[in-house]
């Protein structure tokens, strides 16, 4: 008999696991990727489990929609450099969602970036998370995009 595992990101969400937080309010929390597609990459996700987009209710999808429009906007403005963003939001194991809790993606896009960014959507597509960014790049890089929001 398999136990379920419980959601990684409720448990993020309710700080009872470790990750490097840029923003956090009331309704989401907005933290470092551990395997970034590019240096900056987010995770935004609702503190109340939804498994899918459109479990969310108009205000959390509304609230969302605010701290990732701001999110981008400083990750722009940082000092990493980035010169546009991918944003990404998975539904469902078909569609590549790896963690069955809502999540969006800000991914920070820089010149000539597009050969390395593929190769790291090749391996993400069937769950080979082998690069493993370390919390101390992690953290200077939330410092420098926090300063902006």
């Amino acid at each position: 008999m398999s136990k379920e595992r419980p959601c990684l990101f409720c448990a993020i969400a309710q700080n009872q696991e470790p990750c490097v937080t840029v923003y956090e309010d009331e309704i989401c929390k907005v933290f470092m990727d551990l395997y970034p597609v590019s240096p900056g990459h987010l995770q935004i996700i609702p503190k109340k489990h939804a498994t899918f987009y459109h479990e969310l209710s108009a205000s959390t999808r509304n609230h969302l929609a605010r701290v990732t429009q701001q999110v981008a906007e400083a990750v722009l403005k940082s000092e990493l450099g980035a010169t546009g963003y991918n944003l990404m939001n998975n539904n469902g194991k078909s569609a590549n969602q790896h963690i069955g809790h809502v999540h969006l993606h800000v991914i920070p896009r820089y010149p000539r970036d597009a050969l390395k960014i593929l190769g790291h959507f090749i391996l993400h597509i069937p769950g080979a998370f082998i690069l493993k960014a370390s919390r101390a790049r992690l953290e200077q890089q939330a410092e420098q995009i926090a300063r902006y929001l």
